[in-house]
């Protein structure tokens, strides 16, 4: 591991690296080329016969399942789904009432489920929840980083704290519960890492460019994580990325989208209708989902088109510009 505490300080060191010849560069490469298609080949038939020879759903019947964020929403609605799956549920909230409020409805449905009171931007907080769930729970076998704050601002709207706080909670969570909880799952050599990123994960959303880079951050790690497990002989650790699209959970938000006419237009779903989609994709093994499905082809092929005609094709879906939410402050 580089020691970041000599960058800057250690004087640079030229590489010593010699180019090979354009001719031994250019078979090098074409060896490449027919060794990964190969290894794409082998790798589709493997997958084909995998579908055929395997049932693809798993059973969450009294496995344990953490989520962040479950205080309300979203993360109470995946909560509640996952529980009537069977699962023991570990509510994580910095609102400790309502983090225990739903987990008063999870124990309704007869499992196991207790709350929490943590800030998952805090690595502190999250190794001591990690003894906590390990005491009261055990071992979590699926792990759903939902926790994440939707400022309703412009780029140059907020503080500098506003702006850290934005990326803390909604990506650098991801790296303090995956740390604490990965190990566990490699012991036991079984688990499933979840990471809720966003539309705007896949196509940039304008008037929210912090949360737009910290979502395009969780879609990194995932993809980041599942090939180093993958690199390590440890897939058998699952990953699942998923792209919502826009869900009805606080008021201020939904506000937001009716006054820009979106709702409808956007496909807006309701947090249980939501989480039932997720989880419906969690236990079929889904690496990477969009709710509704089919939106991360929609948005891959829109970030693909020239700027001026996605400009022409996204302000007229939207019937004109976005105009600004808070156009005092920008």
């Amino acid at each position: 591991m580089e020691d970041f505490s000599k960058i800057g300080v250690e004087r640079y060191r030229a590489s010593s690296y010699v180019q090979k010849n354009d001719v031994l560069m250019f078979f090098t490469f074409l060896w490449g080329v027919g060794r990964a298609v190969f290894y794409l080949l082998t790798g589709c038939f493997s997958y084909i016969l995998d579908i055929f020879t395997n049932k693809r759903e798993t059973s969450f019947l009294g496995r344990v399942a953490l989520v962040t964020g479950a205080g309300n929403g979203f993360g109470r609605a995946l909560a509640i789904q996952l529980a009537a799956e069977g699962a023991h549920i570990a509510v994580v909230d910095i609102d400790e009432e309502a983090a225990e409020e739903t987990a008063a409805a999870v124990r309704s449905l007869n499992v196991k489920s207790f709350a929490y009171k943590v800030d998952v931007s805090d690595c502190e907080q999250v190794e001591k929840l990690h003894k906590d769930v390990i005491k009261d729970l055990g071992v979590v076998d699926i792990l759903i980083n939902n926790a994440g704050i939707l400022p309703l601002m412009s780029f140059r709207e907020g503080t500098p704290a506003d702006v850290e706080r934005i990326i803390k909670v909604n990506l650098l969570s991801h790296f303090w519960t995956t740390r604490v909880f990965l190990p566990d799952m490699i012991n036991q050599k079984r688990g499933h890492i979840v990471g809720i990123s966003s539309g705007f994960g896949i196509y940039p959303g304008g008037r929210s460019v912090a949360y737009t880079a910290s979502k395009y951050g969780v879609r990194g790690f995932m993809n980041s994580l599942s090939e180093e497990l993958l690199y390590d002989d440890r897939d058998f650790i699952k990953t699942t990325t998923i792209f919502p699209g826009p869900i009805a959970t606080r008021q201020d938000v939904t506000d937001i989208y009716q006054k820009l006419n979106l709702c409808d237009k956007l496909l807006c779903m309701t947090p249980r209708y939501a989480a039932l989609l997720a989880v419906r994709g969690i236990k079929n093994g889904t690496e990477v989902m969009s709710m509704p499905t089919g939106l991360v082809y929609f948005f891959t092929f829109l970030s693909l088109l020239p700027r001026f005609i996605r400009g022409k094709l996204v302000f007229g879906y939207i019937d004109g510009k976005v105009a600004q939410i808070h156009p005092n402050h920008c």
